[in-house]
């Protein structure tokens, strides 16, 4: 079984190139590197939503559940955060789940 946690939110399409730099440089390198992560992918939407921006979605693979909590709740995993969630235009949405076999 395989744990996937699902980030959404969305971004002006004016900061597409800031967004995938910093998630290059600080989320995804601290994703990966804690115990239990499998992988970890910035999405991107190829249109504009209604309100003119571009939707964006984290998404990340677990191992465990545990290992997943563990993650999030890390100090590393929030302050890799701390540049990308000025550009964040709508309230993250986060959502787990668990692959079906």
């Amino acid at each position: 079984m395989v744990f996937v946690r699902l980030f959404t939110s969305a971004i002006d399409p004016n900061d597409l190139a800031d967004v995938r730099r910093i998630f290059g440089e600080d989320i995804a390198p601290v994703f990966e590197s804690m115990p239990g992560c499998t992988s970890m992918e910035l999405l991107l939407g190829v249109e504009r939503n209604a309100g003119g921006l571009v939707d964006a979605a984290a998404l990340s693979r677990w191992k465990s559940h545990d290992e997943l909590t563990a993650a999030i709740e890390s100090r590393a995993v929030a302050e890799s955060m701390v540049r990308i969630l000025p550009f964040l235009q709508l309230e993250p949405v986060i959502r787990m789940f668990e692959t079906a076999e």
